[in-house]
């Protein structure tokens, strides 16, 4: 369950599951003891088990950032079944056949950038973890 913040349909649900997420990480031991206000993390801003349990019943997204990832890498997994490979091009084209890539209306531009984005930060870690720093 993933809801935009300005949901034009549900309206004012967007903020109240941006609400939820923020509460629960507030909840977590490691974030409560941070220099946020003591207003932030009262006890009347977090969580109960029993509420996170019913949100994870419905497949609420807790980590947004991770969950856009995973969408991502099933993206990409399905583009690896169907072409063999992983090298999304930007052209709209694969291979040498020059075979088009949108024959089945997907729309493969976001992918190959998140490809882009995933081969620049290995090179930033490999970089980082061969100079040691």
């Amino acid at each position: 369950v993933n809801v935009p913040l300005k949901d034009p349909i549900n309206g004012s649900l967007g903020s109240w599951v941006q609400y939820q997420r923020r509460s629960r990480y507030l909840s977590k031991p490691n974030n409560s003891s941070t220099s946020k206000s003591k207003s932030a993390t009262s006890s009347a801003s977090k969580l109960t088990r029993d509420q996170v349990r019913k949100l994870e019943d419905l497949g609420f997204v807790w980590d947004l950032k991770q969950h856009r990832w995973m969408e991502r890498y099933r993206e990409l997994v399905d583009f690896v079944e169907k072409y063999g490979h992983c090298h999304v091009p930007s052209n709209g084209s694969i291979g040498k056949d020059d075979v088009d890539i949108n024959d089945d209306g997907i729309d493969y531009k976001s992918l190959q950038a998140w490809c882009g984005t995933q081969r620049h930060l290995f090179r930033l870690k490999y970089k980082l973890d061969r100079t040691g720093k």
